[in-house]
């Protein structure tokens, strides 16, 4: 069996694969990690005749625990096996925020312009996904999408969706965006559905003036030179809340 083992392991095992088997399985630690299988399996042998049974049975048991000792000086040299990683916690909270991608709004956006037989050009698709945002936050306390929206020197710009578009320039967007299809629940097809209903019958320069009006935190944040920044979500919904109506 330890031949077989030995063979399919590749004659000896790595010092990653020693730091694996020691965290899920508390295998032995025998000083040279270098090692063969098969050798560690023969001194293990010498070490403990009760052990025997537990090494014939399985490949993956076939390493014992000889001691505390060794696995806790193991454990502790190599302590970052067993903690998790520095980003652990913030991509916790990242899960804990909007699931939805901007893109797949973004699409859901151009499936109704396309339903009507309009077109609309990158600038004014980024700013109704602005005002959706805006009135997701303002009207429920929640992100419609997880995305930032940024200041842009001539409208709200959010990075992955101008990146993906900027081809088109000003000039109609012919073909959706290359996202995976999302499933949106009633309030955020209403609120979507209600910003195009309102703003989407509105003309370039009317589009782009409501997002020039005073307290709107796309402008506050322009006219205070924080081009490129993001616009914190809580001035959104601060902002949209007190113009809800």
């Amino acid at each position: 069996m330890c031949d077989k083992l030995c063979k399919s392991a590749g004659a000896c095992m790595t010092q990653s694969e020693v730091s694996v088997l020691s965290v899920f399985q508390r295998p032995l630690y025998l000083t040279n990690p270098n090692l063969c299988m098969s050798e560690r399996l023969e001194r293990a042998r010498k070490i403990s005749s009760s052990s025997r049974s537990k090494i014939s049975s399985t490949c993956q048991s076939s390493l014992i625990v000889v001691g505390w000792r060794l696995v806790t000086k193991y454990l502790t040299r190599n302590i970052d096996v067993v903690t998790p990683p520095p980003n652990a916690q913030m991509d916790k909270q990242k899960s804990d925020g909007p699931d939805h991608d901007a893109r797949a709004v973004a699409n859901y956006l151009l499936d109704l312009i396309l339903k009507d037989g309009k077109k609309i050009n990158q600038p004014d698709l980024l700013r109704l996904l602005y005002f959706c945002h805006g009135y997701m936050l303002g009207i429920n306390g929640r992100p419609l999408f997880r995305q930032p929206i940024e200041v842009g020197r001539y409208g709200p710009v959010i990075r992955d969706i101008r990146n993906e578009l900027i081809h088109y320039g000003s000039n109609p967007i012919e073909q959706k965006l290359f996202v995976a299809n999302e499933e949106f629940d009633q309030e955020e097809r209403r609120i979507i559905e209600a910003v195009y209903k309102s703003y989407g019958e509105l003309d370039p320069v009317d589009l782009m003036a409501q997002t020039y009006l005073s307290e709107n935190p796309y402008y506050e944040m322009r006219e205070n030179n924080k081009l490129g920044e993001h616009i914190p979500n809580k001035l959104l919904e601060e902002y949209f809340r007190s113009n809800r109506d």
